[in-house]
């Protein structure tokens, strides 16, 4: 659950191909979720200033992730700094994406406005010329 949430806020696609279930050649569940996770956590860790834990607990009180076998331990700023970090990912992608849209639909439009101008100036010239 915590890669297929967090892989959206994955920096390139090539963090998020890693990320995907069928790439793991391995039939163990676990191990393809914690490397999943392991592998996500590196790569959102500089961007959302996350604290790797190795042991059982931290010397800092800084926002820490910790990897047990099968779950994703997150303190509560992790989690806070992974939803920023998520929320701004996504609005990022949603701005992207609407701004293709209406690049497309306006060149669509003026298509169809240079369409209607030369039929237009068809019928004037072939008004013109009897």
């Amino acid at each position: 659950a915590f890669a297929r949430r967090y892989r959206v806020a994955a920096a390139t696609w090539t963090d998020a191909y890693f990320l995907r279930n069928d790439h793991h050649d391995d039939d163990d569940p676990r191990g393809r979720a914690l490397a999943a996770a392991t592998t996500l956590v590196r790569a959102l860790a500089a961007d959302a200033g996350l604290l790797l834990e190795t042991g059982a607990r931290s010397e800092r009180g800084d926002a820490g992730v910790a990897l047990g076998r099968s779950k994703v331990f997150l303190r509560k700023a992790a989690f806070e700094k992974l939803e920023a970090l998520l929320s701004r990912r996504v609005a990022k992608a949603c701005l992207a994406l609407q701004t293709r849209w209406r690049t497309f639909r306006e060149a669509r439009r003026l298509a169809a406005c240079r369409r209607l101008a030369l039929a237009l100036q068809r019928r004037h010239r072939f008004l013109a010329a009897r």
